[in-house]
């Protein structure tokens, strides 16, 4: 008793984002160290042997906020599915 549903749902979607950052973060680091050789593979097949593919950090900064912000938007719709919490059911024992 004591919180209402967006709370709980806040909550719920709270407790999930450490991991979310934390992966996010792991990803991100080991992709922007894996982008130049995967693309000299891929490059390599059509004759393209030197090449140097840079991403801004501010572009890998955004990408994380984004891929953040999408998953707490879809662990909140998620979540949404805790019934709606009325004091007076609680009150009468439903």
């Amino acid at each position: 008793m004591g919180f209402t549903t967006g709370q709980l749902i806040r909550q719920t979607a709270l407790s999930f984002m450490p991991a979310v950052m934390l992966s996010t973060a792991a990803g991100l680091i080991v992709n922007y160290m894996l982008i130049n050789p995967l693309t000299a593979v891929f490059l390599n097949g059509i004759g393209i042997v030197k090449c140097t593919f840079t991403v801004p950090v501010g572009f890998i900064m955004a990408a994380g906020a984004g891929l953040i912000v999408f998953a707490f938007a879809v662990v909140c719709l998620l979540s949404a599915r805790v019934k709606k919490i009325a004091p007076r059911a609680l009150l009468a024992g439903e």
